[in-house]
């Protein structure tokens, strides 16, 4: 693929407190093989040397453009970069996370070559220096799906922004909620909502680092009910757009409800324990819909349906069960 000729795609990199990881993620862009690309480092208000980092790497490729900003959080700075993107193409990577060398050559074939509207690679994910391959859910099919199909697929695996190149026209109306986690979540039923297709690659091209962050040392915010929210309003859009696959978001929605209990169980949040518990005997039937839920998350459901301390033990002594 000569690059040069094809379209400007523009990678948009949120950026705080990732000092010790920012060079191996920019670097991994900047020696992609695709190389039409204009590279936006959005500094946060980061509080170390990322800022200087940034501009010292505008300074030697001309294709780099760094934003300063007062710290917004992620959803904010991936907006910031948005505004200013000139490209054709969207794509996003996380600054403590890396490409591989041809990831974008071979989703901006996928675009190209199949005229859909978003391509989609596999990903790697790699604990401190050891690459794991995730095979758990079967290996990917090269293909391309309909928005509808697009959608089931989402739902079944990670609903990320990063391993992904957009249509801009995707984004005209469509921004990352300010203040949100799971914000990925939050708009990806809306961006597919108004695809026409998708290609799906099998490939492991984004790696995905998995820092130290043991569940057991973060305690319990009413931040972490926002991947309830934010499925739940993909629901709103599903039973919309593409109402047969309604058991689907609620088998996610199943999955968020677990997630939240992970780190709810730890505290002292008693009352939305139990309306946890409630809910997920309730809905338990959904986590045998698609084949999001791995073999041991269904038996942590299940331990939250029997009993409440058994759960809490199982988090104590495992952490978080994929």
């Amino acid at each position: 693929m000569n690059t040069e000729k094809q379209g400007l795609l523009s990678v948009i990199v949120p950026i705080y407190k990732v000092e010790e990881y920012l060079q191996k993620c920019v670097d991994s862009i900047i020696n992609q093989t695709y190389t039409n690309l204009e590279i936006i480092l959005v500094d946060d208000g980061s509080p170390d040397n990322c800022g200087k980092i940034c501009d010292e790497y505008a300074a030697k490729d001309e294709r780099i453009v760094v934003i300063h900003k007062a710290n917004g959080g992620l959803s904010d700075a991936r907006n910031a970069g948005i505004e200013i993107a000139k490209g054709e193409y969207l794509g996003f990577v996380d600054s403590d996370d890396y490409i591989a060398p041809d990831m974008y050559e071979v989703l901006m074939e996928d675009m190209l070559k199949t005229g859909v509207d978003m391509a989609i690679c596999a990903v790697r994910r790699v604990y401190k220096e050891s690459v794991f391959d995730d095979k758990r859910k079967g290996a990917l099919v090269h293909a391309v799906l309909s928005a509808h199909d697009a959608m089931q697929f989402c739902m079944e695996n990670s609903v990320t922004a990063w391993n992904k190149v957009y249509k801009r026209f995707l984004f005209s109306d469509i921004r990352y909620p300010i203040g949100k986690t799971a914000e990925d979540a939050f708009v990806i039923a809306d961006i597919l909502e108004n695809v026409k297709s998708v290609s799906v690659n099998p490939r492991q091209l984004y790696y995905y680092v998995c820092r130290p962050d043991s569940i057991t040392t973060k305690s319990f915010t009413e931040k972490n009910l926002d991947v309830i929210y934010a499925y739940e309003h993909v629901l709103e859009i599903v039973r919309r757009s593409f109402p047969t696959l309604e058991d689907y978001v609620k088998a996610r929605l199943l999955w968020s409800y677990l997630i939240v209990l992970d780190k709810s169980i730890l505290s002292d949040e008693l009352d939305l324990n139990h309306r946890i518990q409630k809910y997920v005997r309730q809905n338990i039937k959904y986590m045998n819909i698609g084949r999001l839920f791995t073999r041991n998350r269904k038996l942590m459901a299940i331990a939250a349906c029997i009993d409440l301390r058994l759960y809490r033990q199982l988090i104590r002594r495992y952490g978080k069960w994929n």
